[in-house]
């Protein structure tokens, strides 16, 4: 199976995910279950310490309080609540034309 670095050009993006709530955490996961970017490339803003402590923990990403730190930085890409609806159809098509189930 190729890996999160070599299966598209989305090597050296970076994923910021604000107001990390449900809906994100889901597509984090999904991000890092199909391998279609890595861990390293994803950050999330949330303002409570325990969700970003639970994030960081879980999928070992960086969280952030402000939402300013978590989308600086080149070639970035920000998600919210409205854009996450928008994103989740094409990275499920995406994520089975390289071969992978709806889990």
């Amino acid at each position: 199976m190729e890996n999160a670095k070599t299966a598209n050009n989305l090597t050296g993006t970076r994923f910021a995910f604000i107001g990390s709530g449900v809906m994100a955490e889901s597509m984090i996961a999904g991000l890092l279950r199909e391998e279609i970017v890595s861990h390293e490339q994803i950050v999330a803003g949330h303002p409570r310490a325990n969700r970003r402590d639970e994030l960081a923990e879980r999928y070992k990403i960086q969280a952030f309080e402000r939402n300013a730190d978590a989308v600086t930085g080149p070639r970035g890409r920000v998600f919210d609540r409205s854009s996450l609806h928008q994103t989740a159809a094409p990275l499920k098509r995406a994520s089975r034309s390289r071969g992978h189930s709806d889990r």
